[in-house]
């Protein structure tokens, strides 16, 4: 628990930049930062100075409310509840590898990473992709995107850059995924002052249209953003920005496309100033 001025406000802030669920007028729950959880993480105003963060999955106090800023030079940290504890040391939870991969693996191997072919395939075509990005196109297929299709293959890496799967693209937008989900880091991660977080090959290209100063993005197939925040800010010294497409929120994409791009920047740089 934290002893904060105006805990009110600060709730309401976390809340909202954070992207936290009401769960009533003094309650919120989000996904952790750290294990992912569905709706683990909750935060609670538990008074007029007082706000309480915990995880139902155990993820330790301290670096929760180091997260959400509730420790900082206003903020004192008193004793925590027993509902607030430190996660017994486990070994890192690995994803067992996809029965997929060689598929993904042999796909990949055989596509090719010339900027014009690429390009040229209809799906870039459409997205106003002009050159490779990252991709390759080749034969592939299944039973959702059609067997030996032309397609597009975007690779999916861990956070090692470790090959674990890739995204298969055909004509007609439909996509299947081979091996694991996983990552597309584009750009030099280390030397920008912002990393976009997007959640598609095509989203990451938009984006570096709109802010190609030295660009870089990672992006996070499966609905991983989340996840992605934390280790990117442990990685890297740039800011995280966060490119999530909800019903609230249009793809960045479509924004693009559709020529409302500087208008996106200057709210993008208005937020992160």
């Amino acid at each position: 628990m934290a002893t904060i001025p105006n805990a009110r406000e600060r709730f309401e802030r976390i809340v909202r930049e954070h992207r936290f669920k009401r769960k009533g007028p003094n309650e919120a729950a989000r996904d952790c930062p750290f294990c992912g959880g569905d709706d683990r993480c909750v935060l609670t105003l538990k008074g007029p100075d007082e706000l309480y963060i915990h995880d139902r999955g155990g993820c330790g106090w301290k670096d929760l409310n180091s997260y959400f800023g509730l420790l900082d030079d206003k903020a004192r940290r008193t004793t925590p509840s027993s509902a607030c504890y430190a996660v017994p040391k486990q070994e890192p939870y690995r994803e067992p590898v996809s029965e997929t991969r060689p598929k993904a693996i042999e796909f990949w191997n055989n596509a090719d990473d010339d900027d014009a072919t690429v390009a040229a395939h209809p799906y870039a075509k459409r997205k106003r992709i002009t050159h490779a990005f990252g991709a390759r196109r080749g034969i592939a297929g299944g039973k959702r995107v059609g067997y030996n299709a032309d397609c597009i293959l975007v690779p999916n890496r861990n956070w090692d850059g470790e090959f674990i799967g890739v995204e298969v693209i055909n004509a007609n937008k439909d996509k299947q995924t081979y091996g694991n989900k996983g990552l597309l880091m584009l750009g030099n991660l280390e030397d920008a002052p912002h990393i976009h977080l997007c959640e598609g090959w095509a989203t990451a290209w938009a984006l570096a249209q709109m802010f190609p100063k030295r660009f870089a993005a990672v992006v996070c197939f499966g609905k991983q953003i989340q996840r992605a925040i934390p280790e990117v800010s442990t990685r890297y010294t740039g800011r995280p920005v966060i490119h999530a497409e909800s019903a609230q929120n249009r793809d960045a994409w479509d924004i693009w496309h559709s020529g409302r791009g500087d208008a996106y920047v200057q709210k993008v740089m208005g937020v992160l100033a």
